[in-house]
């Protein structure tokens, strides 16, 4: 305001005559003002609208920002109607101004879902949803606001990347529209946690309710798709099923409604149809039910066409055909398995035909069977085994972790001296660079999908991470308060996740470092730590026996699963599916669906067998190595718990890590004793797949190790492969098309 401004004002309060404002710009000003005034000292309800009006769109700033200032020393004198408009009209057009009226002031919305609204629009993300129950009451607010308001959360929410929420808003607000539930069903479901599963059920049941069979679809989907237990639950409750019937019909069967299933499948043609057509890991759902009910009537319905398949088969699958088989007296059949089941199925196939005393029709086929079970006895007599491992030399201290880049080029040691060295493949020579780490010793190790970065933790209780280009220490993290059991690097390189003694997970900008976020799963150690394969999930095990799954972007529980009696002791996860496989002090072997949070199967070591240390899942077989406190490794089948090879006791004392190359063909352990020793899995390979998934170049390369073989295990399994391999490519064309029915399930040859 100008001297000659300040001069009217006093002239004009003297004479209180309005002529004397000759300006006719002070006259608005003054006018303004006092309407503003006016309406603050009335305080009523019509007043404090009529100020928000005026800070929303008045055509002059200064004025807005008056009516916005009254607005709030109304709202902090106890106006309440002053407050709602303070309140709606940061809801309505997000002023960073009036959400720093409300913030200075200290002022609360009276509603709890309203206020909630708030601090998510304007807390960081993290902050907000530690909340309890924050998504449930966002979701309560935004489906009672106006349009408006309702833009201005969703657009917060995108600039979050809060897209599951974002879904389940949409879905409330389109009901009977099937392209709402699709993102939710095809791509976020696994990832949410538990508050947000839970409010994607409650918005289901509620359309359910009112009569929305899209939204039914979806709720079985869920349980068909994911195996939630809830879901399941929820749609028995309120009698919700597909309306495909092939789905309708699956769904009755998967979840034990057997007079829900007779009624709309009473021949099985549905669910035999879907069988035929449905995925290995749906199959063998499917077959798992059958079993564990006892409902395996459909398997052999009356001129049914069942399903063929070969390359899915278990060990069990495998015993349940032969069985079939031989009571059916089917010996030419089991004589054309001989060609394509796994080695290790075969001499038992050769054994069932030499105890029936079976001779093939023609004299040429006679003459290679006779050989046959002359190898297969041989086999029998003689338990495959590993060969024995190559050790590896030039380290002097123990070595306390392991692991593969992921190119298979190099394997990553880390010792109790703190310095961590690099092995090529597949020559095992030492390279001569070398980190030293500043803590001792290394106890876990993560590497980059780039291989650019090594993270490795050790006696500190920090995350350090190295450059690989120079091998020079890039970032040391610090924020655990004990030592750190587990390290995982996201696929898209942008986060690094670390647990420990401590008792908490956490999550780090990678690789520059700042935590983005922290968990605890509650009073207990946490004693490994890995990434599932989509980079969703994380999960964790811990020192009173139970198993958590969290969500990888936020950090939020999803499951809490009470796995073994006393502590975990070891964790590996399955490079091809949601399984994870536990190990514990209680000498049981546990396997999990992390995903839906269902125990799969659990299975009891014998004696022999010392106190899991370390556990590694083979990329491609379905094969689990255990290293254990006696020096033993053993090998599991994760479906059934069959061991696989005789322990292998090449170290004397406790082994203590285990890793496995990207493509399967060696095994790394290291022990206590300081051995460190590479085992070649490619004869353990080639005996336990089946021989159809060999290609042509497999024939020369068994004779090449055959050749080579020094040890009368490696020459008698290899001398029975090689012959079949010779038979098979001999005849290959006549094994095309061939099938073969074996009680529950056809086999494609």
């Amino acid at each position: 305001m100008t001297p000659e401004d300040l001069h009217a004002l006093a002239k004009f309060l003297s004479s209180a005559n309005p002529q004397t404002l000759e300006s006719s710009a002070l006259q608005q000003f003054l006018l303004l003002r006092g309407a503003v005034a006016a309406l603050q000292d009335d305080g009523s309800h019509q007043a404090a609208a009529f100020l928000a009006q005026a800070a929303a769109d008045c055509p002059i700033p200064e004025t807005r920002a008056l009516a916005l200032q009254a607005l709030g020393l109304m709202a902090s004198q106890g106006s309440p109607d002053a407050l709602r408009q303070l309140f709606d009209l940061y809801f309505t057009w997000g002023s960073p101004d009036t959400a720093q009226q409300i913030i200075t002031r200290g002022l609360i919305h009276p509603d709890p879902q309203a206020q909630n609204a708030f601090a998510f629009l304007t807390q960081p993300p993290d902050q907000w949803a530690s909340q309890p129950q924050a998504y449930t009451a966002l979701t309560a607010f935004y489906r009672q606001a106006e349009p408006a308001v309702q833009k201005h959360l969703l657009q917060a929410a995108k600039n979050y990347h809060l897209s599951p929420w974002i879904w389940i808003v949409t879905i409330a607000a389109s009901p009977d529209q099937p392209e709402a539930y699709a993102d939710i069903l095809n791509h976020g479901y696994p990832t949410l946690n538990g508050e947000l599963r839970a409010l994607f059920l409650a918005v289901l049941s509620e359309h359910i309710q009112k009569g929305s069979q899209p939204a039914a679809d979806a709720l079985a989907a869920l349980f068909l798709r994911f195996d939630d237990p809830q879901a399941l639950q929820t749609a028995v409750t309120l009698k919700a099923a597909p309306s495909d019937s092939l789905q309708r019909a699956l769904f009755f069967f998967l979840s034990g409604q057997w007079a829900e299933y007779e009624r709309v499948d009473f021949n099985h043609t549905l669910l035999t149809s879907l069988y035929e057509s449905a995925s290995p890991a749906l199959r063998r759902r499917i077959l798992a039910q059958s079993r564990t009910s006892g409902h395996i009537e459909w398997l052999n319905p009356a001129g049914a066409v069942r399903p063929r398949w070969l390359s899915e088969l278990s060990p069990a699958d495998w015993q349940a055909a032969v069985q079939s088989l031989a009571q059916s007296d089917r010996t030419a059949d089991l004589w054309k398995l001989i060609l394509v089941s796994p080695p290790t199925e075969s001499v038992r196939i050769l054994d069932v035909l030499r105890s029936l005393q079976w001779q093939p029709p023609n004299a040429e086929d006679r003459g290679f069977y006779s050989q046959l079970l002359t190898l297969a006895g041989d086999c029998l007599k003689t338990p495959f085994t590993l060969p024995q491992p190559r050790r590896l030399k030039g380290l002097e201290a123990v070595v306390s972790s392991l692991l593969f880049e992921p190119s298979g080029k190099h394997l990553i040691v880390g010792t109790a001296a703190s310095a961590i060295h690099f092995f090529d493949i597949p020559h095992w020579d030492l390279q001569g660079q070398v980190i030293l780490a500043p803590t001792r010793p290394i106890r876990t190790l993560a590497v980059n999908t780039q291989g650019s970065y090594l993270a490795a933790a050790g006696g500190d209780n920090a995350v350090h991470i190295f450059r690989l280009d120079n091998f020079q220490l890039a970032k040391s993290i610090t924020g655990h308060t004990n030592l750190i059991r587990g390290l995982a690097i996201a696929a898209d390189e942008r986060t690094l996740y670390s647990a420990g003694f401590d008792g908490t997970v956490r999550a780090w900008r990678f690789p520059v470092g700042g935590e983005l976020w922290q968990a605890a799963p509650g009073d207990q150690e946490i004693t490994a730590l890995h990434c599932s394969a989509q980079g969703d999930l994380l999960i964790t095990t811990g020192s009173l026996g139970k198993l958590h799954v969290w969500g990888a972007a936020d950090g939020q529980m999803l499951w809490e699963l009470s796995a073994h009696d006393g502590p975990i002791t070891a964790l590996a996860l399955s490079p091809s599916s949601a399984a994870a496989v536990t190990a514990g002090r209680d000498s049981r072997l546990c396997i999990w669906n992390y995903a839906s949070g269902r125990s799969l199967n659990q299975f009891s070591l014998s004696s022999e067998t010392g106190r899991a240390t370390c556990l590694v899942h083979h990329p491609t077989a379905s094969a689990v190595f255990m290293g254990d406190d006696r020096g033993q490794i053993t090998c599991w089948n994760p479906t059934n718990g069959q061991a696989l090879l005789p322990a292998l006791t090449s170290h004397s004392k406790t082994v203590l890590a285990a890793a496995i190359s990207p493509d399967g063909r060696f095994l790394v352990t290291s022990g206590m004793e300081g051995a460190l020793l590479a085992w070649d899995l490619e004869l353990f390979l080639l005996t336990h797949q089946n021989l159809e998934q060999l290609t042509p170049a497999a024939l020369p390369r068994v004779q090449s190790l055959l050749t080579a073989a020094a040890r009368p295990t490696e020459r008698v399994w290899l001398s029975y492969v090689l012959e079949i391999l010779r038979r098979r490519q001999k005849y290959e064309i006549e094994l095309g098309s061939a099938v073969i029915q074996a009680g529950e399930f056809d086999i494609q040859l």
